[in-house]
């Protein structure tokens, strides 16, 4: 009784906690708390505004599944990691004399369109764990005739009039139809007609089917120098003028991210 109270005292210290499970080992004869952890991973953003997820997970115990899927359940696989991972193994003697195993999974890096996506991982004890590495936001935008503000911020979620981007950081603006009531795509905040806001906005990339673009549209893709990637889903537009975007976006701190990786571009207003 001693063993098991010890060995769970110590699990219950491992810094790689925040999934936690209960099921019986197969090599031990005491009963574990299964862990696995989906933090520390990069997302690194492409040139035709895809993205890889790099990096590590580990367990302590054998990792039976692990996908990227469109829903939390794990049900609809966008890339199966386990198949074509790497997954280590590893045994240690703590210092209370204990067996202590870590399991490390090398996620690879296959590249995947911007969706929304949860990594979801399956222990050996057939615990699931699951994090959500996308949000999906809804931006409240104006065109031309509106009154609302044309200016969004994808880094910090956002929205403002053309008074607040002269003082904070827009990264891209509104796009309007000829006749000024709806809102068509989003283009670079760097091409805003006042000189002010056009000097102080943030850089970033548009992409648009794979390729760069100066005004993006429905499945357009933002990235930004910041370090934050989003998806334009769709424009909805009212007769007032406003209109509401729909974005999936990924950043660093959001799940098991842990940074956005922009290196590869060379930004430019």
């Amino acid at each position: 009784m001693k063993k098991v109270t010890k060995f769970a005292a110590y699990l219950v210290a491992l810094s790689m906690a925040a999934f936690s499970f209960t099921s019986c080992d197969d090599e031990e004869t005491t009963t574990i708390d299964e862990q696995i952890s989906f933090d520390g991973l990069n997302v690194v953003a492409q040139a035709t505004g895809q993205v890889l997820i790099d990096g590590n997970v580990t367990a302590n115990t054998k990792i039976k599944s692990l996908v990227l899927s469109s829903d939390e359940d794990g049900k609809k696989v966008i890339v199966d990691l386990l198949a074509s991972g790497d997954q280590t193994k590893a045994k240690e003697i703590n210092d209370a004399g204990e067996k202590e195993k870590t399991f490390t999974l090398s996620i690879p890096t296959a590249a995947v369109d911007v969706q929304t996506m949860y990594l979801v991982g399956k222990t050996k004890g057939d615990k699931k764990a699951s994090s959500a590495i996308t949000e999906t936001l809804n931006y409240t935008i104006g065109a031309r005739k509106s009154t609302t503000g044309s200016y969004l911020s994808i880094i910090n979620n956002k929205q403002m009039n053309q008074d607040g981007a002269k003082t904070e950081v827009a990264e891209v603006i509104a796009e309007s139809s000829d006749d000024g009531i709806s809102v068509v795509g989003l283009k670079k905040a760097s091409a805003a007609t006042d000189a002010v806001i056009a000097a102080k906005a943030g850089k970033v990339a548009l992409f648009q089917d794979g390729a760069a673009a100066e005004t993006i549209t429905e499945n357009g893709v933002i990235i930004t120098e910041s370090g934050a990637i989003c998806k334009v889903v769709g424009f909805t537009n009212t007769s007032t003028g406003d209109a509401t975007i729909e974005g999936i976006t990924m950043k660093g701190g959001l799940g098991a991210i842990k940074k956005v990786d922009v290196s590869a571009f060379t930004f430019s207003k």
